[in-house]
């Protein structure tokens, strides 16, 4: 599995996540989660960026894994899951603007939000700001299948292409080789879309 390409149909996955049932009308998070928690490490502040409102077990499972999890989202129904374990602070706030120091995070994981966004471009500038020197953005988001097809209504993917200059305007580079290779990868039909993964360093 390359560590910046798409989710392919032969990556692990499984909805049983590290004693939380995921459900099954989550088409990619099955992948998504176990892929990004291998970037977890002990002794790691780390932030679970637009970590949702309603409960979403990636920041728990950061939580066994890491010294102390900020929980971020900008809707104040985040505080309707507490009480939060010990080491996860939550946070409201937009992502485009989180009130926390310059290289605060060893960490930012951020799964599946940025293509909801619309000025993802803010975000992933803040992202640059807020890890330290040597710290990793570790990102899923979705992607636009076949540029030649329908958008759905509601779900939005990125292009690719968008993406790339995004990232180099924020002095961000992957971590490793880039890939884009969609052959057999994980695609939802119905919104056209699939899931692209990847590690983000300061330049």
């Amino acid at each position: 599995m390359n560590q910046n390409d798409f989710f392919h149909l032969d990556d692990y996955n499984n909805h049983f996540f590290e004693g939380h049932q995921l459900s099954f009308g989550w088409w990619s998070r099955h992948y998504e989660y176990h892929w990004a928690i291998r970037y977890a490490q002990a002794g790691q502040i780390v932030a679970d960026a637009g970590c949702g409102y309603t409960f979403r077990p990636f920041k728990n499972v950061l939580a066994n894994h890491c010294a102390e999890v900020i929980a971020i989202d900008s809707n104040p129904k985040l505080m309707n899951l507490a009480p939060f374990p010990d080491n996860i602070a939550p946070l409201i706030a937009s992502l485009e603007d989180v009130p926390l120091a310059d290289g605060f995070f060893d960490r930012i994981f951020c799964i599946s939000v940025i293509e909801e966004c619309n000025a993802y471009e803010n975000i992933i500038n803040e992202f640059a700001r807020l890890i330290k020197p040597d710290g990793r953005i570790v990102l899923t988001f979705d992607v636009i299948h076949d540029a030649g097809a329908p958008e759905h209504p509601r779900w939005k993917g990125l292009s690719l292409t968008d993406f790339l200059y995004t990232i180099d305007n924020a002095g961000l580079d992957f971590d490793g080789e880039y890939y884009a290779d969609k052959n057999n990868a994980l695609v939802n039909l119905e919104f056209n879309l699939c899931v692209y993964h990847c590690i983000l360093k300061k330049r």
